[in-house]
Formats: structure tokens, sequence, C-alpha cells
């Protein structure tokens, strides 16, 4: 389990490489891209994607890219998931240097691909084909690029930029279709008010990309740290364009605004085995979700596990909202 570290570079480098990661949705079906949940890694979806104030791998570059300022290390992370019978995967890649200079650098590359999703198309897609077929094919990719630096002892701040590429098809015409790209971008802060006690704020696409995969958010968040044995947090998420996209709204209005919950914690046994678990909401989708995680963690690995289980709503139309969702995850640290 991560301490809060100082915010300057130490003399600790590291290479941390997350050998793979598997994940498998049960249930449900496909109707568009991801969540915006699913960028979560195995710790974060453990605590319930409560890690804007301390995510400490690579989904810093999606979630708060000023947390990557305090890593003081290299690291590396592969991931790959597999979304059940509806044909659907993605993997992702990142990449962050916070020890080369005072100024830490992040990359975050995500392909997904979807087959046999059910028709017609979703809200806010433009769709090639005879969309009267049952199924529907979908591509997409995305690069983001992050950067976190220190604005005082205790103030972090960073932007990353991100650039998604996608295309959805119906039968036999994926390949005479074209990608569409949307560019955005985002902000985030962190601030330690105490050695225990760090709160973020993180706005998340700021330039609205139209689809309910990627959304504009502003997020606020809080956790402690108690005796170096246990993290708590609390993320407040407010969704401007996901139930506005989903709608096909012409505009964001006060109703089509949501807000969501993520809370969770980790305590540390042993010295080497995390317990998280963790609630959040997707109020956009009607949907909450309880996670818990486990892991073994060493200084010179880590294997990790977290389950998250929907106890309430879906739209029961996308496999990316399935009742139980299941990730692994291996990683090895290799240097100090």
């Amino acid at each position: 389990m991560p301490s809060f570290p100082a915010l300057a570079p130490g003399p600790r480098i590291g290479l941390s490489v997350l050998a793979f990661v598997l994940c498998w949705v049960s249930g449900g079906h496909v109707s568009s891209a991801q969540y915006a949940s699913d960028i979560y890694s195995a710790r974060a979806m453990g605590m319930g994607g409560a890690v804007r104030t301390l995510p400490t791998d690579g989904c810093a570059v999606d979630l708060n890219p000023a947390a990557m300022a305090m890593f003081s290390s290299y690291l590396v992370d592969a991931g790959y998931r597999y979304y059940g019978p509806q044909g659907a995967h993605s993997a992702t890649l990142s990449a962050v240097d916070a020890l080369t200079s005072r100024v830490a650098s992040g990359f975050r590359w995500e392909l997904g691909s979807a087959d046999n999703l059910p028709g017609p198309e979703p809200d806010g897609w433009v769709v090639v084909g005879d969309t009267s077929r049952e199924t529907l094919h979908y591509r997409g990719q995305s690069y983001r690029l992050g950067f976190g630096f220190p604005l005082h002892e205790r103030v972090l701040a960073g932007a990353t930029l991100a650039w998604y590429r996608s295309k959805i098809a119906a039968g036999d015409a994926l390949e005479d279709t074209d990608f569409s790209s949307k560019f955005s971008l985002s902000f985030g802060s962190q601030v330690q008010l105490t050695p225990a006690v760090r709160v973020a704020l993180v706005g998340t696409n700021l330039i609205p990309t139209r689809t309910e995969a990627y959304p504009t958010t502003v997020a606020a968040g809080v956790s402690g740290l108690a005796g170096g044995m246990a993290l708590a947090a609390l993320d407040l998420v407010v969704d401007f364009t996901s139930l506005r996209d989903i709608e096909g709204a012409p505009a964001i209005t006060r109703e089509n605004i949501t807000v969501n919950v993520h809370v969770g914690g980790q305590a540390l046994l042993a010295g080497h085995i995390p317990i998280r678990a963790g609630f959040y909401t997707e109020r956009q989708n009607g949907s909450a979700y309880a996670t818990v995680g486990t892991g073994i963690e060493t200084p010179r690995g880590r294997i990790g596990y977290a389950l998250r289980y929907r106890v309430r709503g879906g739209t029961g139309d996308s496999a990316f909202d399935g009742p139980l969702t299941h990730l692994f995850f291996i990683g090895a640290v290799i240097g100090k």
C-alpha cells in the first residue's frame, strides 16, 4: 500500500511492469464503447474508483495527471480485458516517467474491439451499413499524453491531451468505414493538507467529445492515511454529458447532469496483503456497484485481484455493464 511520498524526486528508481491484466464481464449486451469506469486498474476498481487523490499506476494519466509528479519512478503497465460472449476486447499500454525531470510525463494507449453488438445503433453514433441487421461492429483507439509537475512543495498540477478514434458499422461495412476523431483536454490538481490528508480537483474531457464513453466530468476527492497501514478515500464526480449523449439531447441542462459517488478503502495486512473495498454509482445508466480487491505486494512484485458486482440498475444493453466483473493483475518491480 503506498504511503504519501515527498513531492520532490527521491533516490529511489523503480520500473514497474504489469505483466498482464485479464478481465471478463458476464451477461448483458454492448450498445457502444466502454463506460468511463472501464479505465480503472485493479487497485482503482477494488477501491470503487476513489483514487483520484492517489492513483499509483498508469490510470493516473486518466484520473489525475497531477499525481504522476509524486511517483519518483519509472512505470510501465499493460492490460487486456475480455468482455464476454459479445466479442468485446480492449487492451491498454501506459508509461510514466516521473524521475528524469521535475515534470513527470505519461502516455496511455487503448485499443477497443467489439463484434456481435445488438442493433439499432446507439445514440450519438453514425453507423454505416444496414442498421436493420441484428449486429454491429465497433473499433476504437485512444491516445493520451499527460504531464504532472509540482507548483509548490505540497501542490501538484497536471494536464492530459487525448485523441479518441472510433468507428461503428453494421454487417460487412466496417472495413469501408472511416474512423471519426475526437480531441479533448483534462486538468488535474492535488494538494497535501497534512502528511496524512490529500485533496484533489480534476476536470476530464473538458472539450466535449459527444460520446458517452468519454464524458466531460469534474471531480473532487479527499483521502486519508492512518499509520501507513490503512487508506480511506471519497470522490464526488459531476458528469455533465453522459446522460445528454445517451438521450441524444441537444444541450446540457440541469436535468441531464448527474453526480456520482465513489468511496473506498484499503488496509495492509502483514505488510504485504492489501484488502480493498469500495462502492460507486453511475447514475447516467442507473447503476450502482460494490467492489472488493486483494493481492500480494512486495518490493519486487505485485499480484492483485478485484471483483465488481452490480447491486442496482443497469441498462441491460451493454457487456460493459454486466452484473459481475473480475479483474486480475500481475506486476513486477525492478530496481531501486
